[in-house]
């Protein structure tokens, strides 16, 4: 089983095409295959412990998306606060090699 995955993580390429330009082949070395069966399930195992650094903090997790729910007494409180979780979120991305797409909503 083990092997089967190694061969399922490993050894890919990829490359873009845009009209009739198309990129150099690349080496892929790190994250799942986009559009695979199991890519949002591996995904979702390899970013499960992201919980333990915005524990004052919602977290909603699905396939290849994570979203973030803070609350509080007043705008400043929720600023503050989502300011320092944004930063422990960012150090946590930083080091699992991923990157982060901030969409802010207020209500």
């Amino acid at each position: 089983m083990l092997s089967w995955f190694k061969n399922y993580l490993t050894n890919r390429k990829q490359f873009i095409v845009l009209a009739d330009a198309k990129s150099d082949i690349l080496d892929i070395t790190c994250g799942v295959p986009q559009g695979s069966i199991l890519g949002p399930l591996l995904f979702l195992i390899y970013v499960n412990d992201i919980q333990n650094c915005a524990s004052e903090a919602k977290l909603k997790l699905f396939a290849g998306d994570t979203n973030l729910f803070v609350f509080g007494k007043s705008f400043s409180e929720t600023s503050t606060k989502s300011n320092s979780l944004l930063s422990d979120l960012n150090k946590w991305f930083v080091a699992n090699k991923l990157s982060v797409n901030i969409v802010i909503v207020i209500k």
